[in-house]
C-alpha cells in the first residue's frame, strides 16, 4: 500500500461532527485556492484564515489524524489526480502550476513518492480504463 492509499483510508474513516466538518472544508478551500499561487504552507492558510500557525496544525491532526504539511499535500497530491483524470484536457506542466508544484519536475517527485507512478503512468492507467469502459 503506497503513502496515498494509506492517507486516503485514513481520511475515508474520520468520524467529525458537523463543526468539524465545516472546518476541515474550509481548511481544504483555503488549500485549493491558494495553490495557484504556489505551495499553500502552513503559514500562508493560517494567515488566510487569520489563525496562528500552531493552532491550524493542531486542528488539522486532530480534525484528520495526520500532520497539517501531509494534510495539504495530500490535497495537491488528489487535486493532481482529478486534473490528470481529464485527460487530454491538461498537460503534466499545466497540472503542476495549478497545484502549487515549482515545476514539472517537482511534481513528479512528489507524486511518485506518494502513488509509485509517475503522472504520466497515472494517465496511461486511466486512458487505458476509459477505452475498456467503452
Amino acid at each position: 500500500m503506497n503513502r496515498w492509499q494509506t492517507i486516503d483510508q485514513q481520511l475515508q474513516h474520520i468520524s467529525l461532527n458537523n463543526f468539524g466538518q465545516r472546518q476541515l472544508e474550509s481548511f481544504r478551500q483555503c488549500v485549493l485556492s491558494l495553490m495557484a499561487s504556489g505551495t499553500p504552507t502552513v503559514e500562508k492558510v493560517a494567515d488566510a484564515m487569520a489563525m496562528h500557525p500552531t493552532k491550524l496544525r493542531r486542528r488539522v491532526k486532530l480534525l484528520t489524524g495526520v500532520p497539517a504539511n501531509t494534510y495539504f499535500t495530500y490535497l495537491r497530491i488528489h487535486h493532481a489526480m482529478e486534473m490528470l483524470g481529464e485527460y487530454p484536457l491538461y498537460k503534466v506542466h499545466q497540472v503542476a502550476c495549478a497545484c502549487g508544484f515549482a515545476d514539472t519536475a517537482h511534481l513528479c517527485h512528489v507524486f511518485r513518492c506518494w502513488t509509485d507512478q509517475s503522472p504520466m503512468e497515472f494517465m496511461d492507467d486511466v486512458k487505458k480504463s476509459f477505452l475498456n469502459q467503452q
